[in-house]
């Protein structure tokens, strides 16, 4: 059974992609800063074997769509991540395992133009795909 992993469950969309998975019944197992973020959001089982399993999702969350000389530091972060995500498909996309990012260019907050709830439907969107469909990116805004 495949499951997910989520870096980062804070409040926002890590918290709400947690959720949606769990939802479809499969397995969370989230990390974050502080226990009590864990304790708030899921925590179930991790399976590390996704490339000898030949199956899996490695989604990250980036965001700067495009650099802005103003928020520098941020926008070479942004834009690493995008190249982590790009290395990673390459080497594990032939193992079976979809790597893909979900950018979101703008701010987070429920109800708005970027509600995580809607913005974690793109997280079970790539993790749905077969890989003749997989995208390496999804813009959100």
């Amino acid at each position: 059974m495949s499951g997910a992993v989520v870096i980062g469950a804070g409040p926002g969309i890590g918290r709400a992609v947690a959720q949606r998975f769990a939802r479809e019944g499969l397995p969370v197992a989230v990390l974050a800063r502080r226990q009590a973020t864990v304790d708030d959001t899921a925590a179930a089982h991790v399976a590390p074997q996704m490339a000898a399993r030949g199956s899996g999702s490695i989604l990250l969350t980036g965001g700067m769509p495009e650099p802005v000389a103003a928020y520098t530091s941020l926008s070479l972060g942004k834009a690493g991540l995008r190249t982590l995500a790009a290395l990673l498909h390459e080497h594990l996309g032939p193992q079976g395992v979809h790597v893909a990012t979900v950018t979101v260019g703008g701010y987070v907050e429920p109800g708005g133009d970027y509600d995580p709830d809607d913005i974690a439907e793109h997280y079970w969107r790539l993790h749905r795909q077969r890989p003749e469909e997989w995208e390496l990116e999804v813009r959100h805004g």
